[in-house]
């Protein structure tokens, strides 16, 4: 809150707790923010992309995959919040940039994380599976050698 206040910015950034209309939030705000330690896939961050906005966010592998190249310099190290509230306040300043990230971050959502892709991504990864067992990693063959006659 500290920072918020010493940027000026308490007139416009709220702390609301919990919220239950996520989708009427996304559209009222500005950017969002992430700073969560660890995180797999995070559906979060793609709720926003998918709303077209900018987001600020721990530099961690989920959220790099789930951003691609649409980091756009606003990834921080886990844990660092100086750096965290840095990025906050250099979007919340820079209009041209946050719309811009928002717009990318909705057209990868459109284009890598439809239904129609991530149904051909599965059924690439069951099709590599089934051929010759050699398709999947972590796929190991049933039968290693011919059984042997007693």
């Amino acid at each position: 809150m500290r920072i918020v206040r010493e940027g000026g910015l308490d007139s416009t950034v709220r702390f609301l707790g919990s919220v239950t209309n996520v989708p009427a939030l996304l559209q009222a705000s500005d950017l969002t923010a992430f700073s969560s330690p660890n995180e797999g896939m995070p559906n979060g961050v793609l709720e926003c992309m998918a709303a077209g906005k900018a987001i600020v966010a721990s530099d961690l592998p989920g959220i790099r995959d789930a951003l691609g190249p649409y980091t756009g310099g606003v990834l921080f190290p886990p844990g660092d919040h100086v750096r965290c509230a840095q990025l906050l306040l250099e979007l919340l300043r820079g209009k041209e940039k946050r719309e811009a990230l928002g717009a990318a971050h909705q057209a990868r959502i459109r284009a890598e994380f439809s239904v129609k892709r991530m149904a051909e991504r599965h059924l690439e990864i069951i099709r590599a599976g089934m051929r010759d067992g050699q398709g999947h990693p972590h796929r190991k063959a049933l039968v290693t050698e011919e059984p042997r006659a007693i």
